[in-house]
């Protein structure tokens, strides 16, 4: 039996106050994963749905927050990494991204005040405003540092700082590495005009921290 959204969001949400490791025990997971959260939801979403049900067959993206005790995020929320190239040959209107972004996501938030405990799920979908204004905007200043070859900011403590936007340039989205390790990297496909590389960690775009906090706080019951 299909089950609409309003009836899964009641489901999980059943289970506010609990912790996560009383829900690890109901859904028989134990794993000390940094995707752990992630794989509760899921298991939680097929006891409801069936075993047939996968999330990426879902109308909708599942991502997690975790809360610290102010109900702040403890981090961005990413999205897949992207090739140069792709952006560099792609406008707005034909990224990725904004197909990633111009649809519904189910959230799955917890809160940690020393017990990590389930608070509670929403779904949430990006305004067109937000859209095609400020992560636009994001997107252009990307493309542009991809194609004038102008990536290279300068070098700190043997690090390479990039132009790439900042999470404190945005209100909504910022870029910056995502890759597995220091060899996972993606090729420019303008060479750098300061120091000549032509390889960078792999990136990707990511929600804000703040943003996160904002549409947390309109979504769910939180506590002080």
């Amino acid at each position: 039996m299909e089950r609409g959204i309003e009836e899964i969001l009641a489901y999980l949400n059943g289970f506010a106050g609990k912790s996560i490791e009383e829900l690890f025990s109901y859904v028989n997971l134990a794993t000390k994963a940094k995707n752990r959260n992630r794989m509760l939801a899921e298991k939680l979403l097929e006891a409801y749905l069936g075993h047939g049900f996968s999330v990426s067959n879902a109308p909708w993206q599942l991502k997690t927050i975790r809360l610290d005790k102010n109900n702040r995020p403890k981090e961005s929320c990413a999205f897949p990494t992207f090739r140069c190239a792709d952006i560099a040959n792609n406008d707005f209107a034909h990224s990725e991204i904004r197909k990633t972004l111009d649809g519904d996501f189910l959230f799955f938030a917890t809160k940690d005040s020393g017990r990590e405990v389930f608070v509670g799920a929403f779904i949430y979908r990006l305004p067109k405003a937000y859209l095609d204004g400020e992560v636009k905007e994001v997107y252009e200043k990307t493309r542009k540092v991809i194609r004038s070859g102008d990536v290279v900011k300068c070098r700190k403590d043997n690090r390479l700082i990039l132009n790439f936007p900042r999470e404190s340039e945005q209100r909504i989205a910022h870029v910056r590495p995502h890759g597995r390790n220091q060899f996972d990297v993606d090729h420019l496909p303008v060479r750098d005009i300061k120091t000549g590389i032509t390889d960078i960690p792999k990136h990707c775009f990511w929600l804000n921290k703040g943003f996160i906090e904002e549409i947390a706080k309109a979504n769910l019951n939180l506590e002080a």
